[in-house]
């Protein structure tokens, strides 16, 4: 897929053609090893033949034609130790380049057709030389035959740590890297050279090739393509069977390779290590943002495009840096990390339409933003209009099928969003490390599961204990329930032996005998009330408007019967209450009276002489069954109380296995993230977070103040120098017992004792919580240091170092480095940043230097402000002169303050 910026191109810089001496089959045309190399699927080349020159101009015309860049260069055989030293000149340059320099070492048009043609200079001599005249110089094969296994220990310490050399060419790199045995090297080596090869030989190569490993000069592997397997010969079969990746600009040059060959350990790549393109592109990238009609640009389009690795934004203060990160978090779905009141406000002010009333906003009623972005290999474009704000824009999504654009449904949106940090949020987590804790969960798959899980069963917890609660308030009226029955058993017993049972059954029975007789006399005079009410209802039948004079008569006449019949049962029905009277009056009467009186006279000297209120037999009866059932449902409840004493210690247990849960998550996600991290240590310190022990305890108990938060401390010290919760639950325990802790004020104890038995479940069911630790070593330094004792800028070199080490979303960094020193930024945040971009884009903007170039920045933006538009002026890769410049006048305060600065601490500065 086609990006700006540099890419990673396949590159054979040890190449002979027909021209060199040792080539087998001069029958083999120009067009032959082209194809070859078209074969091979090789980008870049170097043709070196042996001390020549003179194919270079028909290789290079017949590369140029097939898209292939090739650097004039040449295979230079040194003085009497024949050593090779390849030679590599500028892709603008011809064979003249390479004639010139064979000419200044010695090699000119009177010695090239010689069979044994060399150079009598020595190699520091042709190394010198080659760069005074722009070549790049590399030692060829050094661990097999005219390698540097010749030089002596002392000219070889000279050739590395001078830097005659910038690069060599190994061909053993895998016997060396993967075989120890020394032994073993040498039947390996052996096998592939023969069985002529001393062993004295084979251990000057490997003791080259440790050496110049040790010193960390740049290893390279090429073809120096072979006629045939191990064939010293050359020839077509050869062309490309090893190769190295060199990342360079938008197109190939030899300052392109110098630049990867300084940040080789990013931007070169041995075929050893890589057959394929060792690119790791991210699922997830944004190709180019365009803005036409805003208050940044007016009627001027600015358009910016993006790599998908490290990105950075560079330009003077107002220049429109930052306003790219805006634009970009407006127009996706975005997150902050932190979500900072006002880190959003800013935002949301910068990220809408201009109203008159107000200043902020940059867009207007014809505002367009247009955005391609990749996603599994698709590229979409999303177009926004019609910009009110965030939450009141446009948005049309185009997928592009056979290069045409074809609307699709935003859902595409789900797994689509950039991370952002604006440097303020940075500041933010530096001084709460904590708040970085919750900022990982959120990056852990299953993490809110395991959270919610968690807190499921922590409230069971609770409730499970409430349970327990009730059930063991049941229980404790065991005691009492068991007097109130021998107390009724006794009651009972004595109405039994004493006749007072009787007595009380013989009142009881006339009482409820009087009652009934007086709703029998009630019940028939309701009767006949109610009889002679619907009576009456059958006379005030109408009649009056039937127009029928002789219908009318006859029902008139009916009903004046009807009338007198009536009366008559009037009469049958009043002589029924007669009836009733007798009733009344023998209810009413002394003798029924007298009864009553008597039984009840009797019953009452019975109370006199009992002292109390004697109750119905019965009652107690009722009451002594009712607490007999009482006490069957504690027996019934001691059962409960075991059986909730194991559901709350199953719920413990699964509170305990999801917190272990969390845990290991958090710390696989750690050591993941920070395997290859020296730098930077952080660990999770099981249950010594402190701080939000006592913040914790004050929201349970909803008490603030200096005494509660001297008291809480004073807690905090006995339970966090053990980190025992237990020590915390005692305290609580005894307190609510009613045993004041003397240390602890008057306040404090009070509030434990008047809480409820909730809240007090709430404290006793707490466990201690997890604390983030972050510490960092300094490049130069051996021991950690932890954050507590860090400057604010090394807290946030730190958090800057670790949040982004992690992810594959696109992560947009607004100047992040604004509180950090500049040590601080190379020793941390730049080696994040090599290491980050290889799996996620970068987009960042910046006015520190040591981002673009010590981060190795793949694109690189130059913003431009005329304080009326925004534009970009300058755009591409270091490898540019034109961008170098750039980065030097606008973030080193230009060349000369540079030199200035350099001269002052004594440095040599090349020119």
């Amino acid at each position: 897929m086609d990006y700006v910026g540099n890419k990673w191109y396949k590159c054979d810089f040890h190449l002979h053609t027909m021209q060199s001496n040792c080539y087998k089959n001069k029958e083999d045309t120009v067009s032959d090893w082209i194809k070859e190399l078209i074969n091979k699927k090789i980008d870049c080349i170097a043709i070196t033949d042996h001390n020549d020159y003179r194919k270079i101009n028909e290789i290079k015309s017949e590369c140029e034609k097939n898209g292939i860049v090739a650097f004039p260069g040449v295979e230079v055989t040194c003085d009497t130790s024949k050593i090779h030293i390849l030679v590599l000149f500028s892709e603008k340059s011809n064979e003249d380049a390479v004639r010139d320099f064979l000419t200044i070492i010695g090699i000119d048009s009177i010695i090239i057709d010689k069979k044994e043609k060399l150079t009598t200079k020595s190699v520091f001599e042709v190394c010198k030389i080659a760069k005074e005249k722009g070549g790049v110089v590399i030692a060829a094969h050094i661990d097999e035959y005219n390698g540097l296994g010749s030089m002596s220990d002392a000219n070889l310490k000279k050739l590395i740590n001078e830097r005659y050399i910038d690069a060599v060419q190994v061909k053993n790199l895998e016997i060396w890297e993967e075989i120890k045995d020394k032994d073993k090297q040498f039947l390996q080596i052996k096998k592939k050279y023969g069985n002529d090869i001393e062993e004295s030989e084979v251990k000057k190569w490997g003791k080259v090739y440790k050496k110049i490993k040790e010193c960390n000069i740049p290893l390279l592997t090429f073809s120096d393509n072979p006629a045939a397997e191990n064939d010293a010969g050359h020839g077509l079969w050869g062309i490309g069977k090893e190769y190295t990746w060199v990342k360079m600009g938008e197109t190939a040059t030899l300052e392109g390779f110098v630049q990867a060959l300084l940040s080789y350990d990013l931007r070169i790549k041995t075929s050893k290590e890589y057959k394929d393109m060792p690119e790791n592109m991210p699922s997830f990238w944004v190709k180019s943002i365009s803005i036409s009609n805003t208050m940044l640009n007016n009627d001027k389009r600015i358009e910016v495009y993006f790599n998908p690795h490290l990105n950075t934004i560079i330009g003077g203060r107002g220049s429109g840096k930052s306003s790219i990160i805006r634009l970009l978090y407006g127009a996706f779905k975005s997150k902050y990390l932190m979500n900072i009141d006002s880190i959003i406000r800013d935002q949301k002010d910068f990220y809408k339409k201009s109203e008159k009333k107000d200043r902020y906003g940059i867009f207007n009623n014809n505002s367009t933003i247009e955005i391609y972005f990749i996603n599994d290999n698709v590229e979409y474009c999303l177009e926004i209009s019609n910009i009110v704000n965030q939450d009141n824009q446009d948005r049309k999504l185009y997928v592009f099928d056979n290069n045409e654009k074809q609307l699709v449904d935003n859902s595409i949106f789900e797994n689509c969003f950039l991370q952002v940090y604006p440097q303020k949020s940075i500041y933010e987590i530096a001084k709460s490390p904590d708040d970085l804790l919750n900022i990982i969960d959120s990056e852990i798959e299953e993490m809110e599961m395991l959270k919610e899980h968690y807190h499921k069963y922590y409230d069971e917890l609770l409730h499970k204990k409430e349970d327990r609660r009730n059930v063991e308030k049941i229980i404790e009226q065991e005691n009492f329930i068991k007097n109130n029955i021998s107390n009724l058993q006794k009651k009972i017993d004595y109405y039994n032996k004493t006749g007072i049972k009787d007595l009380i059954a013989k009142r009881q029975n006339i009482i409820n005998d009087n009652e009934f007789i007086n709703e029998i006399i009630n019940d028939i005079n309701n009767y006949r009330f109610d009889c002679i009410n619907e009576l009456e209802e059958i006379i005030k039948i109408e009649y009056e408007r039937i127009n029928d004079k002789e219908a009318k008569s006859v029902i008139k006449n009916a009903l004046n019967i009807i009338d007198l019949r009536i009366n008559s049962i009037k009469d049958i029905i009043n002589k029924i209450f007669e009836d009733v009277q007798g009733i009344k009056e023998f209810v009413e009467s002394d003798k029924w009276k007298t009864r009553i009186n008597n039984i009840n006279s009797e019953y009452n000297d019975l109370v006199k002489e009992q002292g109390e209120e004697i109750t119905d037999i019965y009652d107690l009866i009722e009451k002594k069954k009712i607490q007999t059932q009482n006490l069957v449902d504690v027996a019934k409840n001691k059962k409960v109380l075991d059986k909730i004493d194991i559901e709350i210690n199953k719920v413990c247990k699964e509170c305990k296995n999801y917190l272990e849960e969390i845990r290991k998550k958090r710390k696989a996600f750690i050591e993941s993230i920070l395997s290859e991290n020296s730098n930077i240590k952080v660990s999770i310190d099981i249950g010594g977070n402190r701080e939000k022990f006592c913040n914790r305890i004050k929201c349970i108990i909803q008490r603030d103040g200096i005494t509660i938060s001297d008291d809480i401390n004073k807690i905090a010290d006995k339970v966090f120098k053990e980190k025992d919760i237990l020590l915390f639950r005692k305290i609580v325990t005894q307190i609510k017992s009613g045993n004041e802790d003397k240390e602890l004020s008057k306040m404090f104890n009070k509030i434990i004792m008047e809480s409820d038995d909730g809240l007090i479940d709430k404290l006793l069911s707490y466990e201690l919580e997890d604390k983030l630790v972050f510490e960092y070593k300094p490049t130069s330094g051996k021991k950690y240091r932890t954050l507590n004792v860090a400057s604010a800028g090394q807290k946030a070199a730190a958090i800057l170092t670790f949040i982004a080490s992690y992810g594959n979303q696109p992560l947009l960094l607004d100047q992040p480095e604004d509180d950090l020193d500049n040590k601080m930024v190379y020793e941390l945040v730049v080696r994040m940043l090599q290491k980050s971009k290889q799996k996620r884009q970068l987009i960042i903007a910046t006015h520190n230097a040591n981002i673009p170039v010590n981060g190795d920045a793949e694109y690189i933006i130059a913003m431009q402000s005329d304080r009326v538009n925004v534009s970009v002026g300058c755009k591409g890769t270091i490898d540019n002169e034109e961008m170098r410049n750039e980065i030097c006048d606008v973030m080193e305060g230009t060349k000369y303050a540079f030199e200035m600065r350099a001269k002052k601490y004594h440095m040599n500065i090349a020119n």
